[in-house]
């Protein structure tokens, strides 16, 4: 078993649950109460849920890598996961920064794909 891995594929399918639901009810909700066109609704909702579904396949592919201890593509996977989540977590800290550092406390979505990043490249590391 490769720890690592299958620590980050729990986080990242944690990390996806949170999104899909807690995201719908709290951003989503809000969105669809505006008075922004139907059409930017309908783009915006499918988008959030976009990010849900990479979340969940990417949390998927590292527990069943952690787990077998056979990764069938290499240390690949992890690289693969590491690097996008990594980068998702560059994007909030930057669009966080710009709007107003003094959330990124109140916003920490990025610490969490930080950690599955981190553990993704360390298990992708490790012989």
């Amino acid at each position: 078993m490769i720890w690592q891995y299958s620590v980050a594929g729990m986080l990242t399918l944690l990390a996806a649950v949170l999104h899909a639901i807690a995201g719908e009810r709290t951003n989503i909700q809000h969105l669809l109460a505006t008075d922004m066109l139907l059409t930017e609704k309908i783009e915006l909702r499918a988008t959030w849920h976009f990010g849900s579904i990479g979340l969940a396949f990417a949390g998927i592919g590292l527990l069943a890598v952690g787990i077998t201890d056979q990764p069938a593509v290499g240390p690949w996977t992890g690289y693969a996961v590491a690097i996008t989540l990594g980068s998702f977590a560059l994007v909030w800290i930057i669009c966080t920064v710009i709007s107003d550092r003094r959330l990124l406390l109140r916003v920490p979505q990025w610490i969490l794909l930080l950690a599955i990043a981190l553990l993704g490249w360390w298990g992708a590391a490790t012989p």
